[in-house]
Formats: structure tokens, sequence, C-alpha cells
């Protein structure tokens, strides 16, 4: 991804429908942005900076990672598709099964 790529994303909240059975589970940007992520041996890896939205389906398409280098210096981005994390309620973050070395090596992407 950079600032060449199609500008059809969109920060968007999204809600459970009116109609929706109680037991339907939605997630909220607002409680995405700024979630921490860990990996599964529960190293931190940053945290989610932005929500991106596919276009073409609707749906979550991306979270973009912010972490921290060695030593803070510096931040680096990170895209990492949405189905590749998962929500743990105890550690109350997103695990990303990779680990902080691979992040760290990992391409990062332009504002």
């Amino acid at each position: 991804m950079n600032n060449s790529g199609p500008a059809s994303y969109l920060k968007l909240v999204i809600t459970r429908p009116a109609a929706a059975p109680a037991a339907t589970l939605a997630a909220r940007t607002a409680n995405i942005i700024g979630a921490k992520v860990v990996s599964r041996r529960n190293e931190d890896l940053g945290k989610v900076e932005e929500v991106l939205i596919d276009a073409a389906n609707g749906r979550i398409g991306y979270l973009i990672l912010s972490f921290c280098s060695f030593l803070n210096m510096g931040e680096r981005r990170y895209a990492v598709p949405w189905k590749a994390m998962q929500h743990d309620n105890e550690l109350n973050a997103y695990v990303l099964n990779v680990t902080h070395d691979q992040i760290r090596q990992a391409a990062s992407v332009n504002e």
C-alpha cells in the first residue's frame, strides 16, 4: 500500500443493524483503533492505528499497526489482514501469529 493506491478505503464505524439478533457480534472501530496487538508469545507488536475497509465488499480488509522499533527509535506502520487477527478477551488485545522479530523485518507501509 502506498499513496498511489486506491482512495477507496474509508474509516468507518461498524455497528450492529437494529434488526440483528442480540447474539450478533460487530466490531466498532472506536474499540479497535488504539487496541494493543501481541504475538502468540504475548510479545508487544504495537497497536492498531487505522481500520481499512474494502470498498468492494464493505468489510474490514486490513488493520494498520504501528510498531516502535528497538529502543523506540522510530515508528513503523504495517498493514495486517483483518482475518489474521484474533481478539483475546483475557489479554484485552488482538493476537497476531508472528513474532516480534518477524514484524520488525516485514516491509512497512507508507502513509
